[in-house]
């Protein structure tokens, strides 16, 4: 593990403090994916329009006619947080529209796994004219094929990446499809969704339908707070359009004009949401969301999302909650018998691995993409995990390092190995596969997958590194500057929250709940509070002796309590820690 200062952009850093920017905010958006100060604004004015998405204008044109025709739709889902809330946007946007409020179908994960299929489109009502997918469908071409013939029209609306062939659907919305000239490609299911209900918005309006129904538009601000949570809950990229819609979303929810669902899940999760960050969104809603998901049925999920009184939110949220905390305890079974598994793996290739395969057949279904990804980064190593499906295939989830590509690392693994992979599908990130049960099946796949990692990937690229914002300087270490930098998001993926580093010695060492740490260090002449959550082995493990110098990264941040606000530092990463791991 080793640590490396981010590069500062020196013109932008000089344009930021000449215009009146804090020096410490200056260095840390300089060092940031930032060109000018116009790249920083969060502005709702400066989002891009959704013209420049192809098809999205005939997917608009079609759906306006279902809203007039008083025709039924259907919405195909899925699973997640963002599958969630695309579906709950679309179905609100159209109900507001004067549509026939649409009809909600999520494929169950056990039995019918991720999108659009034959099985599915069986389920649906032959009276039903239209389909349209959310965060699904760019991979689904055997079930649109069977929508097509059951006498469905389908359109499309998607973030992930294409394969080689596309799905024969009406329109296809993906800012990710060839030809797409939509310069954000990091946009989230939900912002797609976003952009086809301003769409069909627009359309409606060019036709008249508002004053000839005597109905207001539909006020697309409204639906910001669900684009917000599923864009972080997503982990999509804070490139600019998605830092503008999060930061507009994240201002709703502060003030409470969001929905009460999302209300419902800070409430239950005791957290203050007057001071709602992004990094809420993704470690408080999200979660609880994506539980529901993983073990019981997204529809629940949806109903929150469409919630309009209180105290059903309220209901629905504490289930969610219940829901989470069994996810938390599966997840924790699962997860120390997949470290031990990768850690025999690590072991018997000497440490020379580059990737990890693990599979137990009973292992949960709903959990195994979150268990890839503890071991991803323990390990920083590209992860599949893979338990047995309820048709007895081998299900595999993902997770992989900044440098490689996972799906194209599977991709590679299928041009090698024809008929190995019955159906693979993701992004960069994250991804997921099915393959045939046998032993030799899953000893075929862990071969082919090292060998397209280490055609991928160099050993530095195992190396992990920390990008920090440097040593943080006691002049700095100010209540204003803290604020400053939680008013200074959204951060994220792509747009990361600041990190600093150091060397402090420790003292007044204190264990806390779930196996983290308090602990004091000195930064100039004042002592400053630590609070250190571990994970995995991590926790297992002893803490840093007291006394013994130690190097880590960390957040600074407020605590706030009891009306009180003192500054501390959250620490992310022990690089040595005395008897810590």
């Amino acid at each position: 593990m080793q640590i490396k200062e981010r590069k500062i952009n020196e013109k932008v850093r000089r344009d930021l403090l000449d215009a009146g920017m804090s020096p410490l905010l200056a260095r840390i958006y300089a060092a940031r994916r930032v060109e000018s100060i116009e790249d920083i604004r969060t502005d709702i004015r400066d989002l891009t329009g959704f013209t420049q998405l192809k098809d999205i204008e005939k997917a608009a044109n079609r759906i306006a006619d279902t809203i007039e025709n008083a025709e039924k739709t259907i919405i195909c889902g899925d699973f997640d947080a963002d599958g969630a809330n695309s579906a709950a946007l679309i179905i609100e946007a159209i109900t507001k529209m004067g549509g026939k409020p649409p009809l909600l179908f999520i494929p169950n994960r056990i039995t019918q796994g991720y999108g659009l299929s034959r099985g599915l489109v069986e389920q649906m009502p032959e009276d039903a004219g239209l389909i349209i997918t959310v965060d699904n469908g760019i991979s689904s071409i055997d079930g649109v094929n069977a929508a097509n013939e059951a006498g469905f029209t389908v359109i499309i609306t998607d973030h992930h990446l294409p394969g080689e062939k596309l799905p024969e659907a009406y329109a296809i919305v993906n800012p990710n499809q060839p030809g797409c000239a939509f310069p954000w490609k990091g946009t989230a299911g939900v912002g797609v969704a976003f952009y086809v209900m301003g769409a069909v918005r627009a359309e409606l309006r060019k036709r008249g339908w508002f004053t000839k129904m005597g109905i207001p538009e539909l006020y697309m601000m409204g639906l910001l707070d669900m684009v917000s949570l599923a864009t972080v809950a997503d982990v999509a990229p804070l490139e600019r359009n998605n830092r503008i819609m999060v930061a507009e979303g994240l201002k709703r929810i502060r003030n409470k004009t969001c929905r009460p669902g999302i209300t419902a899940l800070f409430e239950v999760a005791k957290k203050d949401q007057s001071r709602a960050t992004a990094a809420d969104s993704g470690f408080v809603a999200a979660p609880r969301l994506n539980a529901v998901g993983r073990l019981a049925d997204m529809r629940v999920g949806v109903d929150l999302l469409l919630a309009t009184d209180a105290e059903e939110a309220r209901s629905i949220a504490a289930t969610l909650d219940t829901l989470n905390r069994n996810r938390r305890d599966i997840e924790d079974d699962v997860r120390q018998i997949a470290e031990a598994a990768a850690k025999e793996q690590m072991a018997a290739a000497n440490g020379s691995g580059y990737s990890i395969v693990v599979y137990r057949p009973d292992w949960h279904e709903g959990v195994i993409g979150i268990v890839a990804s503890r071991l991803r980064e323990q390990y920083n190593r590209p992860t599949i995990v893979f338990t047995r499906a309820a048709d007895g295939c081998l299900k595999g989830s993902g997770r992989s390092i900044n440098a490689l590509h996972l799906r194209d690392a599977i991709a590679d693994v299928d041009a090698q190995h024809p008929g190995l992979i019955h159906k693979f599908g993701g992004h960069a990130a994250a991804a997921g596969l099915t393959i045939d049960s046998s032993e030799e099946s899953l000893a075929t796949f862990q071969a082919a997958f090292e060998k397209a990692t280490r055609k991928r990937l160099t050993p530095e690229d195992l190396q992990e590194t920390l990008d920090t914002d440097g040593m943080l300087l006691p002049e700095d270490f100010t209540l204003d500057n803290l604020r400053a930098i939680e008013d200074g998001g959204p951060w994220g993926r792509g747009f990361e929250p600041p990190l600093f580093h150091g060397k402090f010695r420790i003292f007044d060492v204190r264990h806390v709940a779930s196996g983290g740490f308090k602990f004091k260090v000195t930064l100039g002449d004042r002592a400053v509070q630590c609070i250190w959550f571990r994970r995995g082995d991590e926790a297992r493990g002893d803490g840093p002796a007291p006394g013994s110098e130690v190097t880590f990264t960390y957040t600074p941040i407020i605590n706030r309590f009891r009306g009180e606000e003192n500054p501390e530092f959250m620490v992310q990463k022990m690089v040595n820690a005395g008897g810590a791991k």
